[in-house]
């Protein structure tokens, strides 16, 4: 994760961190890197929460992350975290791609956040999928990614990761096999990863949310990175 020179001059940062693999290591980087050059930049946190009981209660992991990463880190200024409940969609497969409810949905949040504060840059941490040739090589994998919506995560390796007006989105061209690294070369995977869920199953794939279900995208994305799913320890918090 490179830090651009200009910064350390955004003294405000809204960052958006959703309990799962990825955000957990930006959250992370991004706290480290505050951390070794004496910033003192103001970082909010904001995740979001699908509509229930479909989903389950990502805001306990994400809450656990911050919590962990900001022991880590004792003198960054993690100043607060907001939780939305999102609403006006329910979970419905055959018109997900087509009304992109859920993108409206983070939309409308963002936006409202923004009114209200005044920050100088946003940070998402939404990654890459597996390229195309990587996908066809897990036919299960590949199958469940065809359904994935309404997220654009296709692998292109050439979207602009830079910081873009008040935006910026550091690891759209990574996918979760760098993030395996990286957990590993900051000795994360005892600390911080047993933490993350990644699964989106609902309440009777999961056992009323107590174990991932092993069948989502997100599930089997996991596998194929780190080769393990959710740990128990993501379902008991």
């Amino acid at each position: 994760m490179i830090f651009k020179d200009e910064f350390k001059d955004f003294k405000s940062l809204y960052v958006c961190v959703s309990g799962g693999v990825d955000s957990a290591l930006g959250l992370f980087l991004l706290a480290k890197h505050i951390s070794e050059n004496n910033l003192t930049t103001k970082i909010t946190i904001v995740t979001a929460v699908e509509p229930q009981p479909y989903w389950g209660r990502n805001d306990k992991n994400a809450k656990k992350i911050v919590s962990i990463i900001s022991d880590m880190f004792p003198n960054v200024n993690i100043e607060n975290h907001l939780i939305h409940f999102l609403e006006g969609y329910v979970r419905n497969k055959k018109i997900e791609k087509k009304l992109f409810p859920k993108v409206k949905a983070m939309e409308t949040m963002h936006k409202n956040n923004w009114k209200n504060e005044k920050y100088d840059l946003g940070i998402s941490f939404q990654s890459s999928f597996p390229k195309l040739e990587e996908l066809k090589k897990f036919p299960k994998l590949y199958a469940k990614s065809l359904s994935v919506g309404p997220e654009d995560r296709d692998w292109t390796g050439k979207k602009n990761d830079k910081i873009n007006g008040s935006w910026w989105q550091p690891f759209v061209n990574l996918t979760k096999k760098d993030f395996e690294n990286l957990y590993e070369k900051h000795n994360l995977m005892y600390s911080l990863f047993p933490y993350t869920a990644s699964c989106t199953g609902d309440s009777l794939q999961t056992n009323n949310f107590t174990k991932p279900c092993r069948e989502c995208f997100w599930c089997l994305e996991k596998y194929w990175a780190f080769e393990m799913f959710d740990y128990p320890e993501a379902y008991s918090l």
